[in-house]
C-alpha cells in the first residue's frame, strides 16, 4: 500500500486522535468521566459494573501510565497515613484533554452507531 493509499483521513494518523483509544483506555476515562478523583480499585469496580468488563490490575496501571502520559488524565499520590494500609494511594482525574477525547470519541461512536449502509443493489 503506498504512503497516500495508508489513510484517507490523516488526522487518524495522530496517536492522540480520540479515535485511536482502545476500548480499556476508553472505559477509564468513562470511569473518570464525572471529575472525581478515583483509585486504581475504584476504577477497576466501576469499569466492572458499568461496563461488565473485567479488568486486572496488570492491565489497568499500565494503561493509567499512557492515559497519563497522554495527558488525557492526571495523578496525585495521598501521603496521609491511615492505620488499614500500609503504602501511599494514588488518585487519578480526567484532564481537560482526557474530557475534551472523551467527548470526541462518544459523537463518532455515536455517529457510527447511527448511520445505515444500504445493501448492495441486487443482493
Amino acid at each position: 500500500m503506498s504512503n497516500e493509499q495508508s489513510s484517507s483521513n490523516p488526522n487518524l494518523d495522530n496517536e492522540d486522535h480520540p479515535l485511536n483509544l482502545k476500548l480499556p483506555e476508553v472505559y477509564i476515562l468513562k470511569a473518570l468521566q464525572n471529575g472525581r478523583q478515583l483509585f486504581g480499585m475504584e476504577i477497576k469496580l466501576c469499569i466492572e459494573q458499568s461496563c461488565n468488563y473485567k479488568m486486572n490490575f496488570s492491565s489497568l496501571y499500565p494503561k493509567l501510565t499512557v492515559l497519563e502520559l497522554k495527558g488525557l488524565i492526571v495523578s496525585t499520590e495521598n501521603n496521609i497515613p491511615n492505620p488499614t494500609r500500609s503504602s501511599r494511594r494514588k488518585f487519578f482525574k480526567i484532564s481537560a484533554k482526557g474530557k475534551k477525547a472523551i467527548d470526541e470519541w462518544e459523537l463518532a461512536y455515536l455517529s457510527i452507531s447511527q448511520t445505515v449502509i444500504p445493501a448492495p443493489q441486487g443482493a
